[in-house]
């Protein structure tokens, strides 16, 4: 047991040592990059599926403060080079 947390734990190190060599800053290019669709959940009060793909701001798991129009966001980076 304690060589599989001590390779559970070298693993995590390592994995934490090559996360943090790098460092990407991209930023949303277009309007059409970023949208957001209603959940297809009980109690949905707007019509599940629905887009936006004209929001001003992205509202993360909910468009409304009470949490009763839950929706999904989706946010695309074009042309990023992922090693």
């Amino acid at each position: 047991m304690k060589k599989m947390y001590l390779l559970l734990m070298a693993m995590c190190f390592a994995f934490g040592l090559s996360a943090q060599s790098q460092q990407i800053v991209v930023q949303v290019s277009a309007p059409q990059d970023d949208l957001e669709e209603y959940a297809d959940v009980p109690g949905q009060t707007n019509t599940p599926g629905a887009i936006d793909s004209g929001s001003s701001d992205l509202e993360l798991g909910s468009e409304s403060d009470d949490g009763s129009e839950p929706q999904l966001v989706g946010i695309r980076f074009a042309s990023v080079d992922i090693p």
